[in-house]
């Protein structure tokens, strides 16, 4: 069984976000209109506001980075904080794939859209990468009842509903949307506290009823 694992970060030059573009220990987006970077120029402590990530994942020092790989053209790909727990773990981190794209699409509401599905917004086949794999669930196992591609968010920003699109595939390959918060109520639910055998017996005949009369109704 394989898994796949798309995470999608919106990119920046400040030192908050989660990956830097070419350079030699001092990434530089004037390929970007943005100038230099340079890493002495970072202070990972000094951000007041939320960081995206726990105390433990904060870099020990202002250049604290991980090599992602060379680029074709020249310079390095580097991994900043945010990334740390991904590549901290080395069996994830040797599987990684990463995509880049560049646009001159303003504002966030135009960009977000293409990024995540590929296309521009209003392109009736923009989809995002869990329809794909929703899908490819689907015919290969079409008894399968239960969603094969989740989209997980906090429900902030723009993204959740972009990342869901399915475009031109069929209505079943939309991925399960899941709201992730500051607690531990999905995981808590994930338990099933007082359900019992009965109730899921009950829940598998209903929709076993219900595929039947779905097939009845195709002939």
């Amino acid at each position: 069984m394989s898994l796949i694992m798309e995470v999608y970060l919106n990119f920046g030059s400040s030192q908050w976000e989660s990956l830097w573009l070419p350079g030699g220990g001092s990434p530089n987006f004037s390929d970007y209109g943005m100038g230099a970077l340079p890493l002495a120029s970072m202070d990972w402590s000094a951000n007041t506001a939320d960081f995206p990530c726990e105390p433990s994942d904060i870099p020990p020092t202002f250049n604290d980075s991980q090599l992602f790989a060379a680029q074709s053209g020249g310079g390095n790909i580097y991994w900043g904080a945010p990334a740390r727990p991904l590549y901290l773990r080395s069996d994830i981190f040797s599987r990684c794939r990463m995509v880049t794209q560049y646009h001159t699409l303003l504002p966030h509401e135009a960009a977000i859209p293409y990024v995540l599905g590929g296309l521009a917004l209003g392109n009736p086949r923009r989809a995002g990468t869990g329809a794909a794999v929703q899908r490819r669930a689907r015919v290969v196992d079409p008894g399968q009842l239960l969603p094969a591609s989740y989209v997980l968010h906090d429900g902030a920003g723009l993204s959740p509903p972009h990342a869901v699109a399915t475009g031109s595939h069929p209505g079943y390959a939309r991925p399960l949307e899941i709201r992730i918060q500051n607690t531990d109520a999905f995981v808590d639910s994930l338990a099933r506290t007082g359900i019992t055998s009965e109730s899921d017996g009950l829940l598998a005949a209903l929709r076993h009823e219900y595929r039947d009369r779905r097939l009845l109704g195709r002939r």
